[in-house]
């Protein structure tokens, strides 16, 4: 499965779309779905960081927005957040809500 195709089945299970429908319209088996959803490491209000996170831009078209952000624990290798937008401001807002964001030693 691809990268793209997993970001995909993650969005839509962020919209509440069901496991079943996710799977008839990608193809893949309500099980991989189920195992996709277990890779999220934290639930979207999470409120501490790791010591090292990956973000990344890919190309979507929820919300308007043509480029969205991911954030990932890189040593857990799971998806921390998918944010609809890249742009400096708005990641800048998104990391001020964190208190321990300092102890983020890394970017990757």
């Amino acid at each position: 499965m691809t990268n793209r195709l997993s970001i995909y089945i993650l969005q839509q299970l962020k919209k509440q779309q069901s496991m079943k429908d996710i799977s008839e319209v990608t193809g893949v088996s309500i099980t991989t779905v189920m195992r996709l959803l277990d890779t999220i490491g934290v639930e979207p209000d999470y409120k501490t960081l790791p010591e090292i996170i990956s973000i990344d831009k890919f190309k979507g078209n929820s919300g308007g927005r043509k480029y969205h952000c991911i954030i990932v624990d890189p040593k857990e290798r799971k998806i921390l957040d998918i944010l609809k937008d890249r742009k400096q401001e708005n990641l800048s807002e998104y990391f001020k809500r964190f208190k321990d964001r300092n102890k983020v030693s890394g970017l990757l």
